[in-house]
């Protein structure tokens, strides 16, 4: 859950800085960084909504 949030402020942050700024050649380096940021947010998301959807598997105990 930590890294889904993390990951969702720096996409927003990246993505606000890349939107405001002019095109330059630095615009097209942080256009880069935003589509990056936003594939690491979908990662962390998929991550986060497989592990709360799938149920635990229970571990067999050491006696079986």
């Amino acid at each position: 859950m930590k890294h889904l949030l993390i990951s969702f402020v720096l996409m927003i942050s990246i993505w606000g800085v890349t939107l405001a700024m002019p095109q330059s050649g630095l615009h097209w380096l942080l256009l880069i960084g935003s589509i990056l940021a936003t594939i690491d947010f979908a990662r962390a998301l998929w991550g986060y909504a497989r592990a709360r959807l799938e149920p635990e598997e229970a571990e067999p105990s050491p006696g079986d």
